[in-house]
């Protein structure tokens, strides 16, 4: 399993950890505009950070959307 750290961790853990997301499927990874990170989970959830909005969690349909609208460049 890939190491999962910091804010991303903590939301993970919050949330239920690998009973609720199963395992990291990589390590974190930056986001879009190199300032934010980004982990995948085995169930097709993807845990974000960014300083701006700190770490949120997206999975299901809502994940699914929000990957189709371009996930951090949204907005």
């Amino acid at each position: 399993m890939a190491d999962i750290i910091g804010a991303i961790r903590d939301k993970w853990l919050r949330l239920g950890g690998e009973g609720f997301f199963g395992p990291a499927l990589d390590i974190e990874r930056p986001t879009f505009d190199g300032v934010g990170r980004a982990q995948a989970f085995n169930d097709g959830a993807i845990i974000s950070w960014h300083p701006g909005t700190g770490a949120f969690a997206v999975w299901g349909l809502i994940g699914a959307k929000w990957v189709a609208s371009g996930r951090e460049q949204f907005g």
